[in-house]
This record gives C-alpha cells, structure tokens and sequence, in this order.
C-alpha cells in the first residue's frame, strides 16, 4: 500500500514538508472488524492539543520505482519499473497521530474518526479516515497529499532497492506490525507473533532516513488517482 503523506511548501527555502497521515486498518492480514463508533479522547485537559509533528529532511533524486524484485513477488500494477525523479523535501517522522488529528476536528467542529475497541488513543497513528478527510486536513493546514511516487521513494529510504519500508529484507514480527502467522509465511518473513491490532507510533526502529512505521501496521492515503496506464 502506499503510503500517505501530506506535503506543504516552505516558503523560506522552497523545500517541502511531509505529514504521514493514516487512512485504514491493513485488512490484508485478517484484522477484526471495528465497530463505527466515535474515538474516546479524554478532553479533561487538552495539553495532548499542543502535540508538535517531529520533521525529517529527505533528499531529493531519481530512483527506479515500481518492483525491483522477482515479478512473482508483487502485483501486476507494480510493473512496469520505470525511472522518477522527485524534489528534496522535509517529512514527519512517524503518522498523523489521534491527538493531532483530533485538533483538527476540534477546531473545525468536524466529526470524529471511529475509535478502535481496546486501544488507547495516545500516540496511535489516526484510524478510519476517509481520502476526503485526509485532503481536508491538508487543505486547513496548507498542505497536500503526496504522489505515491514520493511516498515510495521515501519508504524505500531515498529511492534504494530495499523490500520493506524500515530498510530490510525480512520482514520480522519485532520490527513491523504484520501478520507474521505461519499460514503467511514467505522466503521473506519471519513466523512469530500476530498482534491483530494497530500499534503506537514509534513502536519500532526507522528507517536510515528516519522514518517510523513504512511498513506495516495501517494504510495511508496518497494523491495520486487509481487507474491502469502503460508508459
């Protein structure tokens, strides 16, 4: 999936900042079901409202986007690799958080995004929100969804051939929130603990560049519309 990001334009310097900001659950690893119920946030004091969004810099280049690998090992839509170049920009280091995103709803008198049964909302990544909502957010702030070129190239920690989003070959359960049962198993992951739930920001290492979370856990918007092309 690729992964949302939220880009605004420094007028100082003419560089770009990037929000990570979350759509949805991964369903692809059998995640239970989450009633539409309105988040719990406890509002008995709103210093959480204060929260700041740590930024990264990334180099710009140009990078070979797409599936790198064997093509039995992704999706037909991932082909054909083709070269991009994209700007240098500054980005969070880990998603849009409850708390921030709960300030903008806040502000804007916009409704809540679904809360997630059992999980505290303190620094966990902002659940159930819409491409609507996620452009809405960007729009009140100044902001825009990346392309999932820019999304990729960062993942992949300036555009290198790495399989996962923290800069490894294997997907390991103590360093991505995955599925990492057995009956999943590939010649690239590790068989051990499935969480079956989102996990808190910064729960494991990032990436060279910095960046939290780029693989695994939840789904995140980009800009870019979904359509089939050929180049």
């Amino acid at each position: 999936s690729g992964k949302g990001i939220v880009i605004m334009t420094n007028g100082a310097n003419g560089l770009q900042l990037a929000l990570e900001i979350f759509s949805s659950v991964q369903n692809r690893f059998d995640w239970p079901v989450f009633p539409d119920d309105q988040v719990a946030v406890d509002t008995s004091t709103e210093s959480f409202l204060d929260e700041e969004i740590e930024f990264v810099y990334i180099n710009g280049g140009s990078f070979k986007m797409g599936n790198t690998y064997d093509k039995s090992e992704g999706d037909d839509d991932e082909l054909p690799v083709h070269n991009v170049k994209v700007n240098s920009f500054y980005m969070s280091a880990t998603e849009i958080t409850y708390n921030q995103y709960y300030k903008f709803c806040k502000i804007t008198d916009r409704e809540l995004p679904a809360k997630v049964p059992g999980l505290e909302t303190d620094s966990m990544p902002a659940m159930k929100i819409s491409w609507v909502d996620a452009k809405a957010f960007c729009d009140y702030y100044g902001y825009r969804l990346p392309t999932e070129a820019e999304w990729e190239y960062a993942a992949r920690e300036g555009g290198d051939k790495v399989r996962f989003g923290n800069g490894k070959e294997i997907a390991h359960f103590s360093e991505i929130n995955f599925n990492a049962k057995k009956k999943y198993k590939t010649d690239y992951s590790i068989v051990g603990e499935f969480r079956r739930k989102p996990v808190k920001v910064k729960s494991f290492p990032p990436n060279k560049l910095g960046l939290y979370g780029m693989s695994g856990n939840v789904a995140e918007w980009c800009e870019d519309f979904y359509y089939e092309y050929k180049i």
